[in-house]
């Protein structure tokens, strides 16, 4: 074996130990929207989120690495506020266009696992978050703009 091959045998070893990793965290995060839910908590707690970075940096030895973990771990977090909103029910975002327009588009990527909800009007995409129909709404100001990297975007967590 070569060792570009002995280096991706590594990384798939590793990725192996990742995978049931994934799913232990996983479980704990469902005990934690199940606790956030009986006590009436928002999903997302900046503070907590902030303390849980630092954690993460201060574990990586090589300083090189660090904002790069840091990274991965504020991508485990999303993914974890994201299955949180699905278990608890909180995972409808509104959108004011059709599928495919721009906001349509915007929305998935900020909420990719999220239910999109299409609304004719932004008024209409405001009073389904009102009403608790949709927990997000984004708003993306256009004007100018080729693709969703030069627009500017605006979200709101509605809890």
């Amino acid at each position: 074996m070569d060792t570009l091959e002995q280096a991706r045998a590594e990384i798939d070893a590793v990725d192996a130990q990742l995978a049931a990793l994934f799913e232990r965290r996983m479980a704990a995060v469902l005990s934690v929207a199940q606790y956030k839910q009986a006590h009436g908590l928002p999903i997302f707690d900046a503070a907590r989120e902030a303390v849980v970075l630092e954690k993460a940096a201060a574990r990586i030895q090589n300083a090189a690495l660090r904002p790069y973990y840091k990274d991965h771990v504020q991508n485990m977090m999303d993914v974890a506020k994201q299955y949180e909103a699905e278990v608890l029910g909180r995972n409808r975002a509104a959108y004011q266009g059709v599928e495919g327009a721009f906001a349509h588009i915007a929305l998935r990527a900020l909420f990719p696992h999220a239910e999109a909800v299409s609304c004719p009007t932004w008024d209409e995409v405001f009073a389904a978050v009102e009403r608790g129909g949709a927990k997000f709404w984004e708003l993306v100001p256009t004007a100018g703009k080729k693709n969703l990297a030069d627009a500017p975007i605006l979200k709101c967590l509605e809890e």
